[in-house]
């Protein structure tokens, strides 16, 4: 018997189809490429982590994607209201949603003859269905909740960016990091920062896969294919110096670059310092290899000065930050 495909699954291919039944296959093909990566194909379903996936779903949709798509009317008032929206973590928080989106598209419906705000109210009616959904839903039956609850949050994710200019470009990569969030999902909610890499507890791992995963969809859609990874899908990366990169990759032009992911407090520590002055530093045949390091939100300027600690050639660094990261360390002040 084929097991039920995960809340994630689930969420891809409902974006996808919405995506084709608008008509935009070039950009279905294209989002589902660059967050497919995050959903192992062996993953199992787990009942308690699909019903957190919902509830992250659901604080996605209602504090986020409803704050992009108000945004498009350039009102600072309603702009505030979509961004007081407190975090999302039980059904009661869900519910609570619903009836703030109810309030903010009757507020968007009585502006007269405003053509642009009626579309943002309709935009965000699939939202405020799936909240509803989410929160009347039977906790010990996620599966049941998702099968109408995901297809309303992937047309609404695409509604709200088919109100920004922007929408073939910025639609994958939030479709990436929202993916990226329930992928990072695991059920001790815990974690040992600060520890070498090698001591990692399983959640400090999960966190490390996802920002490694989140810069292989990156820099596979902006520079070249990943042709090394420690992902166990691809061949290992090449040893540089002391220490191996967590992936490796062409670019266009043939040129190799590497990848390494850091969570942040690790940057300066003996370990991390090695990585960095051994990778910067590499040259095969003379020819300067670029670093892309990934690193939660907030730490880019941490990331950059440990660089600089290490004593590599920092103008071959290039620093990416994966935002919307639950249980990634807090950045520091």
């Amino acid at each position: 018997m084929t097991p039920p495909p995960t809340i994630i699954a689930r969420f891809l291919a409902e974006v996808d189809a919405t995506l084709r039944r608008d008509g935009a296959a070039g950009a279905a093909e294209h989002t589902w490429r660059a967050a497919a990566i995050f959903e192992p194909s062996e993953r199992v379903t787990c009942r308690y982590a699909e019903q957190q996936r919902l509830m992250l779903l659901a604080g996605r949709a209602a504090r986020h994607w409803t704050s992009l798509t108000v945004a498009t009317l350039r009102d600072d008032g309603l702009n505030e209201i979509a961004g007081q929206q407190p975090p999302v973590r039980d059904p009661s928080d869900v519910a609570s949603a619903a009836q703030r989106l109810g309030e903010l598209r009757d507020l968007l419906r009585g502006q007269p003859n405003d053509s642009s705000a009626a579309s943002v109210a309709k935009a965000l009616a699939p939202l405020q269905a799936m909240l509803r959904q989410v929160a009347e839903g039977d906790p010990a039956r996620p599966e049941s909740t998702a099968v109408t609850a995901v297809p309303q949050a992937a047309h609404g994710l695409v509604a709200c960016f088919a109100q920004a200019p922007a929408f073939a470009d910025g639609l994958p990569g939030e479709t990436r990091a929202t993916i990226a969030i329930l992928d990072a999902l695991d059920d001790e909610h815990a974690a040992s920062w600060g520890t070498r890499a090698q001591e990692r507890t399983a959640s400090e791992s999960d966190l490390h896969r996802s920002l490694v995963r989140s810069l292989m969809s990156t820099l596979a859609r902006q520079h070249g294919p990943i042709t090394h990874a420690e992902d166990g899908t691809l061949p290992l990366p090449l040893t540089v110096g002391r220490h191996r990169p967590d992936l490796a990759g062409h670019s266009a032009t043939g040129d190799l670059f590497l990848g390494e992911a850091k969570l942040g407090p690790e940057l300066f520590e003996d370990h991390t310092q090695e990585q960095l002055a051994d990778f910067l530093d590499y040259s095969p045949d003379g020819i300067p290899v670029a670093l892309h390091l990934i690193v939660p939100a907030g730490w880019r300027s941490t990331a950059e000065a440990a660089a600089q600690q290490a004593g590599g050639a920092t103008d071959r660094l290039v620093v990416h930050e994966l935002s919307g990261l639950p249980g990634a360390p807090l950045a520091p002040e």
